[in-house]
């Protein structure tokens, strides 16, 4: 088969995929720069060319300076300090000590969290009326009366700090401990008998099987702190004083709530099990070889980290079931004298125009626009993945895909947004699924190259040989050896789908297609006073991602490190 004749397949297989993400994606791009150089409005009139002076006028001004300092403030200290817990938290899991296995299915919890549901969560610990921060802190006596920690210029980034920090270290901790247990035994143990020091181990022997794996955790937790929205809109709206104001809410600002496309694009476009018993065994070694006082620390580390992963989701469920005179009270009590479930009976509810229906409404939703974008996007991915993996001579234009995964969603948003309604698809399920595969289909097809990379080319080339067409071999030979891969991606898939808040937010406005995280936001933001409502809420919206991320646990790691290790 002439060299020709390979290329031209790869980039046939690559077409479906090159098309959705120059429609989706490369034209809303394109078209954000043309709009950042007029002063279009959202709605109303075209605009008029206006050359730099949007340019001019954002960098003229103070609050672009402040909002770009507090990006990059937010950026840099949450991702230094995800990597720095993730890895110490990780080498504890790495160690023996009884609970561990339990311990490492309660850390994949926070990240499974859906975000919206993490910064609601949030949002009522730090309420300053009845909040479970101030409660805590007045009854140790840390505090003589309640704080508006989200109120306060001087608190209120730190404290969403806080809560990115608690639901995202989980993730580079899993990716740093699947990549500790590829560390060979017999290398460590070989270090012990040189006399090597625990430093020394960690350095020279552990730390170069880390270096991909955390690499991926760094570059994809990085991507995610400067594109930050939906935690911090949830929870602040960029306030007080624009003190927690980054670039993504600024743009929002710009473009949705002021009506300035123009400048609003301006602000985007700059923005761009095997040998079981031995192992066990092994185990049972390494415990004996531990010292009392060593077994004490790592039992007491691993309560502690217990504790910082428990105790937010454990109130969040104690509120749902929490009369609301227990919640209001002061001093706050921490476990009701009644357990009261029938919120969640109201919530689920499907009586005519009640809260549940309006729930159940949005929960349907969220379900029909991730299924459909995952099914989208693993269909794009899978041939897509296979064409780059055995076609490195076309891998350029894989880079160019992921590349777009790294756009923040605001610099997409208004064309998008004016896209949408001229095709008469906001407030739409299907429109709403089509937009995610700008962030879907990029990260699936990333993962899919990963798998297809790791199943052997003679494989495929023998069945050439006997006769096999390419559809034969690859429905044949490939897609069965490929389906742990698939599975994978597409659970990531459904993942981020479910999550997924800011185009759910500026394209929708009603039951007909409103996904159950906006449903949440409008509840924590509204005027609701009974938080046990809101709490259930989250409760009921967290249950789908922290069942698929506990029983997929391995698969879901698995998937990322092996980007990791195999570029």
């Amino acid at each position: 088969m002439s060299g020709t004749w390979i290329t031209t397949r790869a980039w046939l297989l690559m077409l479906p995929l090159l098309i959705v993400m120059v429609a989706v994606i490369g034209w809303p791009l394109a078209d954000t720069v043309q709009l950042s150089f007029t002063d279009a409005k959202l709605v109303g009139t075209s605009g008029s060319y206006v050359g730099f002076d949007n340019y001019l006028r954002l960098v003229s001004g103070n609050a672009f300076g402040r909002t770009l300092f507090t990006t990059t403030f937010f950026a840099v200290v949450v991702v230094t300090t995800e990597m720095v817990f993730g890895v110490l938290a990780a080498l504890l899991l790495n160690q023996q000590f009884y609970g561990r296995t339990l311990l490492r299915a309660l850390l994949i919890l926070p990240w499974a969290l859906p975000t919206v549901v993490n910064a609601t969560l949030w949002r009522l610990i730090y309420n300053p009326e009845y909040g479970a921060l101030n409660a805590a802190l007045t009854q140790i006596g840390i505090l003589d009366a309640y704080r508006s920690w989200l109120g306060e210029p001087g608190t209120a980034l730190t404290a969403l700090i806080v809560a990115d920090c608690w639901k995202n270290f989980p993730l580079v901790a899993m990716i740093a401990l699947a990549a500790l247990q590829a560390v060979p035994r017999d290398v460590i143990a070989a270090s012990y008998v040189d006399g090597a020091s625990a430093f020394s181990r960690f350095r020279f022997v552990t730390l170069p099987y880390l270096a991909g794996p955390l690499m991926v955790a760094l570059v994809l937790r990085t991507i995610e702190a400067f594109k930050v929205f939906d935690i911090i809109w949830v929870m602040t709206r960029g306030g007080p004083a624009n003190s927690t104001r980054t670039m993504s809410i600024l743009v929002y600002q710009e473009a949705f709530s002021f009506q300035r496309a123009g400048s609003g694009a301006s602000h985007g476009a700059r923005r761009r099990l095997r040998h079981r018993c031995k192992e066990s065994c092994r185990e049972r070694h390494l415990m004996e070889r531990q010292s009392p006082l060593f077994r004490l620390f790592l039992h007491v580390a691993a309560l502690l980290l217990a504790a910082v992963i428990l105790a937010p989701l454990v109130w969040l469920f104690v509120m749902s079931i929490s009369p609301a005179a227990d919640l209001a009270a002061k001093p706050l009590k921490w476990w009701p004298a009644t357990m009261d479930f029938s919120r969640y009976t109201v919530l689920l509810s499907t009586t005519e125009n009640s809260a549940g229906a309006a729930f159940i409404a949005s929960l349907r939703n969220s379900l029909m626009v991730a299924g459909m974008a995952t099914l989208a996007a693993i269909a794009l991915a899978v041939p897509a993945g296979w064409a780059v993996s055995r076609t490195p001579s076309v891998g350029w234009s894989l880079s160019v895909v992921i590349a777009t995964y790294m756009l923040p969603p605001v610099a997409l948003a208004v064309p998008l947004y004016m896209a949408l309604s001229n095709f008469g698809l906001l407030n739409s399920v299907f429109g709403l699924a089509l937009v995610y595969l700008t962030i879907l289909a990029p990260f699936t097809t990333w993962l899919m190259k990963s798998g297809f990379d790791g199943i052997p080319r003679e494989i495929e080339q023998a069945a050439v040989i006997d006769g096999a067409s390419l559809w034969q071999t690859l429905r044949i030979i490939t897609l069965p050896l490929a389906m742990p891969v698939v599975a994978t991606s597409a659970l990531f898939a459904f993942l981020l789908g479910w999550d997924e808040f800011f185009y759910a937010l500026l394209f929708t406005s009603d039951q007909r297609a409103k996904t159950l995280t906006v449903a949440i936001a409008d509840l924590a933001g509204g005027r609701v006073s009974d938080y046990g409502l809101i709490a259930t809420a989250g409760v009921l919206a967290a249950l789908p991602p922290v069942i698929v991320g506990l029983v997929m646990q391995r698969a879901l790691i698995s998937g990322l490190t092996s980007g990791g290790v195999k570029g």
